[in-house]
Formats: structure tokens, C-alpha cells, sequence
């Protein structure tokens, strides 16, 4: 099967238009989107009792807001 993208970046953005020259814009930013895992190495330490156990993790969804008045 093919493998599974480990980052899935998207953002959502509109602009309104509020008087003549000025306009608001609204942005939403989504990484790692849909949540995929991306998992550390094994301990490979055979003496350790976590021998062959994942203990870490990179980091999960993250959103992001912004909201900016241009003039």
C-alpha cells in the first residue's frame, strides 16, 4: 500500500471589504490536519525493560487564527 503522508497542511482564508480602502481578512490554519501520528524510534537498548517500546511522539493537530485590518 502506498505510504501515508506524515504532515497534512491546510488553511481557510476570506477577505471582506469593508469602506473604500479598508479590508479585514480572517485566515484559519490547520497542521497536521487529519491527526496522523508520527511516532519516534524504538528503545533499542535490549538491557532496557523498555526495550522495543515507542516513547515518543511528534505533535499533533495544531489550529492557528489570525485576523488582520489592512488600511
Amino acid at each position: 500500500p502506498p505510504a501515508c503522508p506524515t504532515t497534512f497542511h491546510r488553511f481557510l482564508s476570506t477577505t471582506v471589504q469593508t469602506h473604500d480602502r479598508n479590508s479585514g481578512q480572517f485566515r484559519a490554519e490547520f497542521f497536521n490536519a487529519v491527526n496522523w501520528g508520527t511516532l519516534g524510534n524504538p528503545t533499542t537498548n535490549i538491557a532496557s525493560s523498555n526495550a522495543g517500546r515507542i516513547l515518543s511522539a511528534g505533535a499533533g493537530r495544531q489550529v492557528q487564527f489570525a485576523l488582520k485590518y489592512l488600511f
